[in-house]
């Protein structure tokens, strides 16, 4: 009995591992699976301890650093590290970024926030922006009851894109103090169809345009997976429609233990990351956030600062993220 429970957990444990690289293929349990993996670890941990008891020294090594892998791929480098496994093979690193300076360089600041349903403290969001200095601003799940709260507000912040109708929390609301070009829905761009509003906008600034979407992408529930991989793959194509600076900030019900997601944010950074790196920047749920569901991801540009804030009433935490832009655009 014991030599089954052993080989249990070693299978446990390596299927655990392989999980990272196998795609949702329209099956939900696998999305569901694979957030949760990363916490098998205790299981190589429990093998190894329990070698190192015995003396099994060559046995407790290879548990151990097995649950060090598990550990590694699904929680530490995902929560603390780099938005994707292709980072340090991106073309734009901040190094190769910090290459091209030739001048002077212009800070953008983006804070996003999903006030589930409307709920979420119109207060906190506002403070949030003011002590960030936030350029732009992006509401998930945002209603025409919370929209009349927040605006009057933040005066300064005189470009949105169009206020929420009505309370049934599809919308997705973007905010700036820079004016707006290009308005329009990203379903609407590529003649496709999206479950919520993913408004996408170009920012005028001083160093050139650029490009933010107000992300919200369904979450793999049962039924809906293919449709989850479907938005992401969207959203991928309007980043790669134009060689421009480019930001996804918003709830993309995804994180990096999802390969649909790391294809997705390939050649990203994710602004979050870029403040206190070491750690943990999990934004859901709110009353014990286990994983980052929500992203500043930028593409063109050198991420200088991020981080997470609270949100009274909502299930999310909230990010923010600031970016340089390069001297030139």
């Amino acid at each position: 009995m014991r030599k089954f429970f052993t080989f249990l957990a070693w299978l446990i444990t390596l299927t655990a591992i392989a999980l990272y690289w196998v795609p949702s293929s329209g099956y939900w349990w696998i999305s569901v699976s694979q957030v949760l993996a990363g916490f098998l670890f205790v299981v190589p941990l429990g093998i190894g301890v329990f070698a190192l008891f015995k003396l099994r020294i060559a046995k407790a090594i290879a548990a151990l650093l097995l649950a060090l892998l598990l550990a590694g791929t699904y929680l530490f480098f995902p929560l603390a590290g780099p938005v994707s496994s292709r980072y340090w093979w991106a073309e734009n690193t901040m190094e190769t970024l910090l290459e091209k300076q030739t001048g002077g360089r212009l800070e953008l600041t983006v804070i996003s926030a999903n006030v589930e349903f409307g709920g979420g403290d119109p207060v906190a969001i506002a403070k949030q922006a003011r002590e960030v200095s936030a350029d732009a601003i992006v509401i998930v799940e945002a209603t025409k009851s919370f929209a009349n709260k927040l605006v009057p507000m933040l005066p300064e912040y005189k470009y949105r894109t169009s206020d929420p109708e009505d309370e049934d929390a599809l919308e997705t609301w973007i905010l700036s103090r820079l004016p707006m070009e290009s308005q329009q829905y990203l379903a609407d761009a590529f003649n496709a169809a999206t479950t919520f509003q993913v408004p996408i906008v170009k920012l005028q600034t001083g160093k050139g345009p650029v490009r933010i979407a107000g992300t919200h992408i369904m979450p793999p529930m049962p039924g809906r997976a293919a449709i989850w991989n479907q938005e992401m793959s969207l959203l991928r194509k309007w980043v790669d429609s134009e060689n421009l600076p480019t930001i996804a900030a918003g709830d993309f019900n995804a994180a990096t233990c999802h390969p649909e997601f790391r294809d997705l944010s390939a050649g990203s950074i994710d602004a979050v990351t870029a403040g206190d790196w070491w750690k943990p920047q999990a934004t859901w749920p709110t009353k014990l956030p286990f994983t980052r569901i929500d992203h500043v991801l930028t593409w063109n540009l050198i991420p200088v600062d991020g981080g997470t804030f609270a949100i009274p009433n909502s299930d999310h935490l909230g990010v923010w993220g600031r970016v340089q832009l390069a001297a030139t655009q």
